[in-house]
């Protein structure tokens, strides 16, 4: 990875982060569909990290991410668990989801490399499985599966607006 890649990734792991901690987690939206709502956009860090990140590293940068956002949400781990269960199912993903050409190691895992529906797809799978794994240990519960679904699907069609419209425009993200 080269040296001015590895600052952006740092910086905008900073910044999503800190705005999921100091805006996001203060969100209570309400009304008929919003009490089931999260606004969860960190799995972002995830779905743009180049496809060479060493697996090692991204279980460390799930368990970092996670133990950090546990901090400020008082969660014990849920939401360590679940980062580090999206950090390892990444590899799997992107190996399932493979371009027809493979994967070009020095382009960024955005739209405009790999096509709208193919980002779709992988951020897609990405964002819900590690909605429902949070939901799943948040709630912790087979009682608990109906509002499992609800909130993982609300806050699935939040989070992905996000995530699109930040995988399109890039902000800050050259496509190569």
């Amino acid at each position: 990875m080269e040296t001015n890649q590895i600052g952006r990734n740092i910086i905008r792991f900073v910044v999503i982060a800190l705005l999921q901690v100091l805006v996001l987690r203060r969100i209570t939206p309400t009304g008929l569909l919003f009490p089931y709502v999260s606004f969860i956009i960190y799995p972002i860090l995830f779905v743009l990290l180049p496809y060479k990140t060493p697996k090692i590293l991204l279980l460390f940068i799930g368990l970092f991410l996670g133990l950090f956002l546990d901090f400020f949400y008082n969660t014990l781990g849920v939401h360590a668990g679940a980062c580090v269960a999206t950090a390892f199912f990444r590899p799997y993903l992107l190996e399932l989801l493979l371009p027809r050409g493979g994967y070009n190691l020095s382009h960024n895992l955005v739209p405009a490399n790999y096509g709208h529906p193919w980002f779709l797809r992988y951020a897609g799978i990405l964002v819900f499985a590690h909605l429902l794994i949070y939901f799943s240990f948040l709630l912790f519960s087979p009682i608990y599966s109906g509002q499992i679904l609800l909130r993982t699907l609300a806050s699935f069609i939040f989070s992905m607006l996000f995530i699109y419209v930040y995988g399109v425009f890039g902000f800050g993200e050259q496509p190569r």
